[in-house]
């Protein structure tokens, strides 16, 4: 049930856009576990209004800390704000060619104090697979040979909705980028190419990343690059 209640807070936010709704959504995430009061508290010192809220209500030793990261508010907000959004996600081979557009997509930094490292998480989910052009060029989602296997089949992919990819909605801890001893530079950003989880953890509670696609499956081998943008 808890996962119902987040998913029709997160639509009623998204509907309305009010920080009222916004800050209902994520208590309600903190509270059912999707969401660690250590991302929670990272966002909120980066300057996000609706996690302020959230964390002074659900947290407020935390909120009144000051001491989190110093010297990395101004730049980490612009790298780590939530709500950063590009175009589509493709699975290749599967009938959608094109692709499928994001309804979300989250890259967030968790500090570790035990470890004294950064991660960084990233977290996407797809609008439903359904919701694109079909396979034919219209919206017909239906193939005249049904006998194409799983990932070739529309009627397959839509009965699982949407794609989930995520290093924080299941608890997964995401990829160290800092240490004490070798600190993340956010000089490098575009200078440094990630090779995580190569080869993947025979345990799933060890990888970086959980997946749901054709329901839940597993993932690895990622290779990650950071973009500067212009400003």
């Amino acid at each position: 049930m808890s996962d119902d209640r987040v998913r029709t807070l997160e639509r009623r936010w998204r509907a309305s856009g009010s920080l009222e709704d916004e800050v209902e959504w994520i208590r309600e995430r903190a509270r059912c576990g999707q969401l660690e009061l250590g991302l929670l508290g990272l966002s909120a010192h980066l300057g996000h209004p609706a996690a302020r809220v959230a964390l002074a209500d659900l947290a407020p030793e935390e909120a009144d800390s000051t001491g989190w990261l110093p010297g990395w508010r101004e730049a980490a907000f612009e790298v780590l704000r939530p709500g950063f959004a590009p175009d589509r996600i493709w699975f290749p081979g599967n009938p959608w060619p094109r692709g499928h557009r994001l309804a979300e997509l989250e890259w967030l930094g968790r500090f570790s104090p035990a470890k004294r490292t950064l991660f960084f998480q990233l977290h996407l989910r797809s609008e439903d697979y359904d919701g694109e052009v079909g396979p034919n060029g219209d919206g017909d989602h239906e193939v005249a040979d049904e006998d194409v296997g799983d990932w070739h089949s529309p009627g397959v992919w839509s009965n699982y909705h949407a794609c989930v990819l995520s290093a924080s909605y299941w608890g997964a801890g995401g990829f160290a980028v800092g240490t004490e001893d070798d600190p993340f530079d956010f000089r490098s950003v575009g200078q440094v190419a990630y090779r995580i989880d190569s080869p993947p953890p025979e345990e799933w509670d060890e990888r970086a990343f959980g997946v749901y696609l054709l329901g839940h499956d597993g993932v690895g081998d990622h290779r990650i690059v950071l973009t500067p943008l212009s400003t």
